[in-house]
């Protein structure tokens, strides 16, 4: 889902044909998986869960829209919106309508989404970036900086590298390909 949403052009194309567009689908489908309140419109916020799947749609748009040039960031207005999902429908129950869903003034949006260390917009130069505790370590060799989890004592590191490593004790050793905690 959300490489669908990341190569999208625009919201409007990623919603359209809103009843069959992969996005709406993909988004209804916790909702039916879950069962419960999340399956009803007027009551799907009564359940904590709608919070957090929310969240992340609310995340993979926000990466959208910050991606997009605002011309092509608008609110699907087709036939295809079904009633009190179009554009001009009042969004119940705030003083605000469905087209100003996506203007972060208009709501009064006061927060940002941090990206985390392990996802593919998050760019790393040094360890401390992707884990102050030392748990992810920052793998410069692809080009990339990406970072990657560390292995615990045992696991299998590759060429000494001894930043894929962790150890609580001692010092971490990448020795013949696999993890070890040197005493210090």
């Amino acid at each position: 889902m959300k490489r669908k949403v990341l190569n999208s052009e625009s919201y409007d194309d990623l919603c359209t044909p809103y009843d069959f567009s992969d996005f709406e689908a993909d988004h209804g489908g916790p909702h039916m998986w879950m069962s419960g309140h999340m399956t009803s419109l007027p009551c799907a916020p009564l359940d904590p869960m709608f919070w957090c799947h929310h969240c992340f749609i609310d995340m993979l748009i926000e990466i959208l829209k910050d991606r997009l040039p605002a011309s092509r960031w608008r609110y699907p207005n087709s036939w295809y919106v079904p009633w009190a999902h179009r554009r001009g429908d009042r969004m119940r129950p705030f003083e605000f309508y469905n087209g100003d869903g996506i203007d972060d003034e208009k709501i009064g949006k006061n927060y940002i989404y941090e990206l985390s260390p392990g996802s593919a917009e998050f760019r790393c130069t040094t360890d401390e970036e992707c884990s102050p505790i030392g748990l992810l370590w920052c793998d410069r060799l692809s080009g990339r900086g990406r970072c990657k989890a560390k292995c615990r004592e045992g696991g299998e590191c590759r060429d000494g590298n001894d930043a894929m490593c962790y150890c609580k004790r001692g010092r971490p050793r990448c020795n013949s390909d696999t993890c070890q905690c040197v005493s210090t």
